[in-house]
């Protein structure tokens, strides 16, 4: 991950912790893959929440948030999503909603930073 990543990734983290997004990360006892909750982001790693209510710190370079590709949400959500842009142009509230119904709109997978899921694998 190059440092301009790194920065974007962050940012991008940042705005979803509210949501309860989902985050693959390595377990560190047994060594797999695991679905953790995204709790809090710092520079240099994060903080995840497992089902049982337990928290950890992760290497920011050891997650990938599982989000949504933009074609796949649904026309209600569409509807929502394009009456909080201005003329085609994306608001912060039109990002903030993104994030909320865990959207990928900074092509995060494309760059491996995040896996994306359709609708027949959304854990959402």
């Amino acid at each position: 991950m190059t440092e301009l990543q790194k920065e974007q990734f962050i940012i991008d983290l940042s705005a979803r912790v509210p949501y309860r997004t989902l985050v693959k990360a390595v377990d560190p006892i047994n060594g797999v893959d695991i679905t953790y909750y995204l709790t809090s982001v710092y520079k240099d790693n994060v903080q995840v929440e497992t089902d049982s209510g337990g928290i950890m710190a992760c290497s920011i370079e050891a997650i990938r948030p599982i989000l949504r590709y933009l074609d796949d949400i649904t026309e209600e959500e569409r509807k929502e999503f394009e009456s909080l842009c201005i003329n085609g142009v994306i608001t912060w509230k039109a990002a903030d909603y993104l994030n909320k119904i865990h959207v990928d709109y900074r092509g995060l997978g494309d760059m491996d930073l995040a896996i994306n899921v359709t609708k027949e694998n959304n854990p959402y």
